[in-house]
């Protein structure tokens, strides 16, 4: 009985997935049936052109949709655990996990572990019964530990993390697309819509009632998808998920925060790729880093280091 209860809240947890794929529905409606397959007759050029972007813009929806609904964000392995230097040495913020290649240069380098529980000792959740790398943490519905967790997002059913936040995002930056896609080019069909509506009588007047529902589903859909399109940018430039967005409000934590801003063109290659070639693609090619350590801010870690000096 708990088994087949867990399954229909799983199940249950795909509604708002099917709520966007409808919306994704009566936009390529409006832009394809009503708008451009009408145009082949009368503008050849226009009416392909038209397609053929449909097509494009609805293939990476539909792709990066998917992956970020399917694609594991990143659990903690099982065999991860902090040194024992770092369980033995309290209260430093200074302590060497692993040696890693930069991307830049080659060399080998420190990558440094900052993120303690107030008494110095590793973070540790109580839930999953494991150790928690930087930026990792429990999500309460997904019931496990999610890598670089920038949060969970009903849309998709599924926690935005290390593995699939380019994806997510990649998701947003096309449906806005698309939306505005399908709101500037579907003017002149809106407006003959309304028309037969006010005229006309019988089946045209439910198919042009359609059209101007789908029109409107999809445009206030694109201006709730501009203010997360800039929102997520603007996170990624400063080299923050959602939940340090919160965090660095807090005092003890915002130093840490501070740590993981490398600059907005490494901050932006860290999420989507090192290679320009990759960036808009549904693809984590050239993407470096494994989501258990992370880089640092090479000023913040040097104040840092120097505060921790001045308090031996």
């Amino acid at each position: 009985m708990f088994q087949l209860s867990k399954r229909l809240v799983r199940a249950l947890g795909f509604f708002p997935c099917i709520l966007v794929l409808a919306i994704i529905a009566c936009g390529y409606y409006v832009t394809t049936v009503a708008t451009f397959i009408p145009l082949l007759s009368s503008s050849h050029f226009v009416g392909i052109l038209g397609l053929l972007v449909t097509q494009l813009l609805v293939l990476n929806i539909l792709i990066n949709f998917l992956l970020s609904i399917f694609c594991d964000p990143g659990g903690v392995p099982n065999s991860w655990k902090p040194s024992e230097s770092m369980k033995n040495i309290r209260g430093s913020w200074s302590r060497t996990v692993q040696w890693v290649q930069t991307e830049e240069t080659g060399d080998m380098q420190s990558v440094l572990t900052w993120e303690f529980k107030r008494n110095g000792a590793p973070r540790f959740c109580r839930y999953c019964a494991t150790y928690k790398p930087d930026r990792t943490h429990h999500c309460r519905s997904c019931k496990r530990c999610i890598l670089k967790m920038d949060h969970h997002c009903p849309w998709i059913n599924n926690c935005v993390g290390f593995y699939n936040q380019k994806f997510f995002i990649l998701f947003v930056y096309y449906a806005f697309l698309g939306c505005l896609f399908v709101s500037v080019t579907g003017v002149v069909t809106l407006k003959r819509a309304l028309f037969i509506i006010g005229e006309e009588e019988g089946k045209q007047v439910v198919s042009a009632a359609f059209v101007v529902i789908c029109y409107c589903l999809v445009t206030i859909f694109g201006l709730a998808l501009l203010f997360f399109a800039v929102f997520h940018t603007l996170l990624v430039l400063k080299g923050r998920t959602t939940i340090e967005m919160h965090e660095i409000r807090d005092l003890a934590r915002a130093r840490i925060v501070r740590k993981y801003d490398l600059g907005w063109k490494r901050n932006w290659k860290k999420v989507f790729g090192n290679n320009v070639l990759y960036w808009f693609l549904p693809v984590r090619w050239s993407i470096d880093g494994d989501g258990l350590t992370f880089e640092s801010n090479v000023e913040e870690q040097r104040i840092s280091l120097m505060e921790d000096d001045d308090g031996v």
